[in-house]
């Protein structure tokens, strides 16, 4: 999920970094207050991570996506990440409701 004008983000040598994860929050118990607003949290990261720790936008990336944000669904892969994506198989009833939220 993305916002309709992002694209995968690219390290500081001009890289396309690789999408480890995302994680929706939606219907998750327990939330922390900090993140009440928060629909999605996507994680991105370098091919060869730092051995010490680094500032986000150094090496990985987290992109918070708020419950009021416009995102969408993109199909944006980098040819080069050895992170193999999860085969996505949705219900008709699941593809109904996220229509609905418009987020499919």
């Amino acid at each position: 999920m993305y916002k309709e004008d992002e694209e995968i983000p690219k390290d500081s040598k001009g890289n396309l970094m690789l999408s480890l994860f995302q994680l929706c929050l939606d219907n998750i118990e327990n939330i922390p207050e900090a993140l009440t607003k928060t629909k999605v949290l996507t994680v991105f990261i370098v091919d060869e991570l730092p051995m010490d720790l680094t500032e986000n936008g150094h090496s990985w990336l987290i992109r918070e996506y708020k419950r009021s944000d416009n995102i969408i669904i993109k199909e944006l892969t980098n040819p080069k990440s050895f992170i193999k994506p999860f085969t996505r198989t949705r219900s008709p009833k699941t593809l109904a409701v996220m229509r609905t939220q418009n987020i499919a």
